[in-house]
């Protein structure tokens, strides 16, 4: 569940630029203030967060506060108000494992696949390394594959961002059958350049262009290439 709010900063009125506290897109943890033995005590709220939904201006942020129930309320008795606790980056590392249910074809090779992945942010950038531990989605003798994910965005400000992305998709291993090299057919960049422009209330556009340097012969599905050039436009309504 997802609502717009408005977060006052201390100390925003000193006139100070703020853009370095937090940008369009970055989430923050809260943490709730009270009155306990006469000393004031923070602790956070596990079931909230915030979101920004651009700079601060005039010492105030848009936000959106997203919670796991409607019925979720920061209004609660005994609390003397709430902070938002900034940090300038994240980091993740886990494992994925994606499966493929149906039908397959006797002595058809699996698409099901697992990756280790490592993750981290900082301000409006972030990279992900996601590395295939199994055959990576039916492609024999292909552990050990790899796709690095970089992306950046920028906010301007009144909602209005810019953003650019490079991916390397770098497969491994030989094929059994044939003894071709998965790395010449498999592997690709790919790149996207755009900007967004967010409208409050859940509305967003964003718009951009892609490309992918995979080759148009093993990257066609009905007699549409998925890789090469690509213009898209988005409207977005989160609830």
């Amino acid at each position: 569940v997802a609502d717009e709010v408005e977060v006052t900063l201390r100390g925003g009125a000193l006139g100070a630029p703020l853009g370095r506290l937090a940008r369009g897109g970055d989430v923050f943890a809260i943490a709730r203030i009270t009155q306990e033995g006469g000393k004031r005590a923070a602790s956070r709220v596990p079931w909230a967060l915030l979101q920004a939904l651009a700079e601060p201006q005039d010492g105030k942020m848009r936000c959106r506060l997203l919670r796991r129930f409607k019925e979720d309320d920061l209004r609660e008795p005994g609390v003397l108000g709430y902070r938002v606790l900034f940090s300038d980056g994240q980091a993740k590392f886990g494992v994925l494992r994606m499966q493929f249910p149906g039908r397959y074809i006797a002595q058809s090779p699996l698409l099901n696949t697992t990756e280790v992945f490592g993750y981290v942010a900082w301000k409006g950038m972030s990279a992900r390394l996601n590395v295939s531990v199994t055959d990576a989605f039916a492609t024999p003798d292909s552990r050990g594959a790899w796709y690095l994910d970089l992306n950046a965005t920028h906010p301007f400000g009144n909602g209005w961002s810019v953003l650019a992305h490079y991916g390397r998709r770098q497969s491994r291993g030989t094929n059994p059958l044939t003894g071709a090299d998965n790395a010449k057919l498999f592997s690709y960049n790919d790149y996207k350049l755009g900007g967004a422009r967010d409208f409050g209330h859940g509305w967003s556009l964003t718009a951009f262009y892609s490309y992918a340097d995979t080759d148009p012969r093993l990257f066609t599905l009905n007699n549409y290439n998925v890789g090469g050039g690509h213009i898209s436009v988005i409207l977005e309504k989160d609830f």
